[in-house]
């Protein structure tokens, strides 16, 4: 509806918004007010000088508010001249409303703009169509953002109607093929996981695979593989039957007490000049003691190093050991060496377990130390073995 002229401000010439008055009288809309006050201080009409700040213009707002308009999802203006022409807008609201009525009838106007905004439930992706809202409801029968049955009987999903294909891919209650190469059995895929376990076509390892076998197919194929390798099982069987007798005999072979030994090396001062002195101590151990010095770099010590008398095998021995040069006179002056524990894995071209510098040759041979006595030197050894573990490779023959 057309304003009355005294309700439009002369320096937009629209409907003035929040009116607000000069001194002077006139009346303007409340930015355009402003913005002329703030190029100059005068009234826009009279030309009259602003002193005072204008003031909301409580009369004109009444008067605004019962003016009569038209819904704006309705009639649109198309033309501004002294007489405007409106153009009534396709299937648009018609409503006629006083302005202060117009939030609550454009709030609730079955003619404002909707955007649709179904879900996909397959990628959350919105459907983004925009329609009055008395047309919604046609457009979500038709949309297909829109839910719909799965068409697989048995599964109660509701999927967009977009995303149904893609649902299927999934669906428990789709008809698929076995995926087993060969098997043209057709059933539900919520059945595929039990039937691949009796499908004859399934992938197997052969039943003699943990003894080296390698062949592996179909169920079909490792049944003949049966009939055809059974000679070549027994090789297997009997490699592997052979290798847990040595590995029982090379258990019971190494035990795992505390072990005691006193070696009594007489003679000593005479066997200073010979390179090496080897003693047994029992079927697993032995003592090597180095008069002089194992090497050039330990020449004047007396080294001493514990052996497994199993050179010829690679095993590891786990636990603490002690070596002791006993003195005679003062047992608080014996010398002693030990480990909290130790883990090593011997062969043949191992060291052993000891120390190169053990004790000065001078001072074991000072007779005033108390290390001899009669010519005699004691070496105590103990070892506690926590565990022993003989290395043994076993290489079975495949098909």
């Amino acid at each position: 509806v057309d304003p009355p002229h005294y309700l439009r401000c002369v320096i937009c010439t629209d409907v003035m918004r929040k009116p607000m008055s000069l001194p002077c009288g006139h009346s303007f809309c409340a930015t355009c007010c402003q913005q002329s006050l703030d190029r100059k201080a005068e009234c826009p009409c009279c030309r009259k000088e602003v002193t005072h700040a204008p003031h909301p213009n409580i009369s004109l707002c009444q008067a605004m508010d019962e003016q009569l308009v038209h819904c704006s999802f309705g009639p649109r203006r198309k033309d501004f001249t002294a007489a405007p022409v409106f153009e009534i807008a396709s299937q648009g609201c018609t409503a006629v409303v006083k302005r202060a009525d117009l939030p609550s009838h454009e709030k609730d106007c079955p003619f404002r703009w909707v955007v649709c905004g179904l879900m996909d439930t397959q990628t959350d992706e919105k459907c983004r169509v925009v329609c009055r809202q008395n047309e919604l409801a046609e457009h979500l029968r038709q949309c297909d953002f829109a839910l719909a049955p799965c068409p697989n009987e048995g599964c109660d999903e509701q999927v967009s109607i977009r995303s149904i294909d893609k649902h299927k891919e999934q669906c428990l209650f789709e008809t698929v093929q076995c995926p087993n190469p060969g098997c043209s059995e057709f059933l539900l895929r919520t059945n595929v996981r039990a039937h691949q376990e009796q499908c004859p076509f399934r992938v197997v390892n052969c039943p003699f695979h943990k003894y080296g076998c390698t062949a592996q197919g179909s169920v079909t194929f490792i049944e003949d593989h049966l009939n055809t390798a059974t000679n070549d099982h027994l090789m297997l069987l009997f490699s592997m039957l052979e290798y847990q007798q040595q590995r029982h005999l090379q258990e019971k072979r190494i035990s795992c007490p505390k072990k005691r030994f006193k070696c009594i090396i007489n003679n000593f001062v005479r066997l200073v000049k010979k390179q090496v002195i080897d003693v047994d101590l029992d079927y697993s151990w032995k003592l090597k003691i180095w008069p002089n010095g194992e090497d050039k770099r330990h020449k004047g010590y007396v080294s001493i190093r514990l052996f497994s008398r199993e050179a010829s095998r690679t095993f590891k021995v786990e636990g603490p050991y002690t070596l002791r040069i006993v003195n005679h006179m003062d047992s608080q002056r014996s010398i002693v060496k030990m480990t909290e524990a130790t883990s090593r894995e011997w062969a043949d071209s191992v060291r052993g377990w000891g120390f190169p510098a053990f004790a000065k040759v001078e001072d074991v041979l000072n007779p005033e130390i108390g290390f001899l006595k009669d010519d005699k030197l004691v070496v105590e050894v103990e070892v506690l073995v926590s565990s022993a573990l003989e290395i043994v490779e076993y290489h079975g023959e495949a098909d």
